[in-house]
């Protein structure tokens, strides 16, 4: 009797736990398969950037103040030689040849050393430039990216207009090997004029120097 009342007792646990089992499983719903991951990507066009980031055109101008002014002390230079050179071949300047020659010769050479000390002035300025453009830009594309819930910015190089967009040049430079170079991608993932707002926005220009002016009496003194 206590057997059979014990197999009772057992065979009810057992149907106890499967109605258990079995309500639960009606209970919660099968687990919905997960969508697959979706990553966020956004498109730069340097090309873009670089064109209209108000800082690259000041960099630009500077560099071009600065070539003014290089050229105006070689042509003065130049305008030396030349007055020298003529002298030289002036008669009445026979008795003072060596000296002009001596100039002359002394003037080339410092012609040769303003090239040489533009040379090193604009390939170390130009360095720094790019390097500070550079950081510039992928500070912003990285703060872009974080507010957009963007994965990754992706930089290419292409035309600005679509004028541009198939020249040969530009066709030809897109033949070769490009880092990243979208053959189609949706227009609304390019980030490029959001990037160049961010820059601008946060660019401060240099103030321009006051400009002054002199007074001449009649006499010129």
């Amino acid at each position: 009797m206590k057997k059979r009342i014990a197999f009772i007792a057992a065979g009810a646990l057992v149907l106890s736990v499967g109605i258990y089992f079995s309500t639960k499983l009606w209970a919660e719903p099968a687990a919905q398969p997960q969508a697959p991951a979706q990553t966020r990507i956004g498109i730069l066009n340097l090309g873009y950037v670089l064109k209209n980031y108000t800082k690259v055109t000041t960099y630009t101008e500077e560099m071009k103040g600065h070539f003014t002014q290089f050229d105006a002390a070689l042509k003065a230079k130049k305008d030396l030689v030349e007055g020298r050179t003529k002298q030289l071949q002036d008669p009445q300047y026979a008795s003072q040849k060596e000296a002009l020659e001596k100039e002359v010769k002394k003037l080339q050479r410092e012609m040769e050393d303003m090239n040489n000390e533009m040379k090193k002035f604009v390939a170390t300025k130009t360095d720094e430039q790019m390097v500070t453009v550079y950081k510039d830009i992928q500070e912003a594309a990285s703060r872009y990216a974080l507010g957009h819930n963007l994965d990754v910015v992706l930089t290419h190089i292409d035309a600005v207009n679509d004028a541009d967009l198939l020249s040969a040049g530009n066709v030809m430079s897109k033949m070769q090997q490009r880092a990243c170079m979208p053959m189609y991608y949706n227009k609304s993932m390019d980030v490029s004029k959001d990037i160049v707002e961010a820059l601008n926005k946060n660019f401060q220009p240099p103030a321009k120097p006051a400009t002054t002016t002199t007074t001449t009496s009649p006499t010129g003194h």
